[in-house]
């Protein structure tokens, strides 16, 4: 059977994919416990990593880090059974795609030596520290609902739009006035974000109690 012709088209009006940037991905399923990141350019392999008390089941394909964590469910929440602290070091020598669909305990992490394109953390993530180095376009950072507190630093004179999603308690933008309390879309740009190329871009949905967001030498 021939393949259809959609009139007025031909194979060259179908555009094609564009090219895939090599990188590394990091993703931390099941509910996380306590997870500390931080950016090593001295290793030489892909990333080190420790784990107390527990080892979770750890999967490499290639740049790909899967690590799986044991968990329950506790009055319709996620909960590990035993709560794992888990310590990685990143290699520098490409960017990053770091995601923790199940959510975080605590994240606390120190990414201002690494490229970062996008990190993505899902609902149910208690206290987020990110700190950040210079983006190249625009890097998605997204946050889910539950998070009591989230705290993101960048460079100073990256531009930063700030979205959120629910109800939030508390905004702070670069030192600003408080804003909040909040509910439904709310979105914080500044004059020449739409303009710039290399740019953060942070949402946070589903309810948040505080969100900081500050730039630093």
């Amino acid at each position: 059977m021939a393949d259809e012709i959609v009139p007025g088209t031909t194979p060259a009006d179908v555009p094609a994919p564009e090219p895939v940037e090599p990188h590394a991905a990091l993703r931390l399923v099941g509910g996380a416990g306590h997870v500390e990141l931080r950016a090593d350019a001295t290793i030489e392999e892909l990333y080190r990593a420790n784990y107390e008390p527990s080892t979770p089941d750890v999967t490499l394909e290639t740049d790909r880090v899967t690590v799986r964590y044991k968990l329950h469910r506790l009055l319709g929440r996620l909960s590990t059974t035993t709560e794992t602290t888990s310590r990685f070091a990143l290699s520098t020598r490409q960017p990053w795609d770091i995601a923790a669909p199940d959510g975080v305990t605590v994240l606390d992490a120190d990414l201002a030596a690494v490229r970062i394109l996008s990190v993505k953390i899902g609902h149910g993530a208690g206290t987020v520290k990110l700190r950040l180095g210079r983006p190249v376009g625009t890097v998605p950072i997204v946050i889910g609902g539950g998070s009591s507190e989230v705290i993101v630093f960048r460079p100073e004179g990256v531009m930063v739009r700030v979205s959120t999603q629910g109800d939030v308690v508390r905004v702070v933008v670069d030192g600003g006035r408080p804003i909040g309390p909040l509910s439904g879309s709310t979105s914080v740009e500044p004059p020449g974000y739409a303009l710039s190329v290399d740019r953060y871009d942070i949402t946070v949905s589903g309810g948040c109690g505080s969100l900081l967001v500050s730039a630093e030498p």
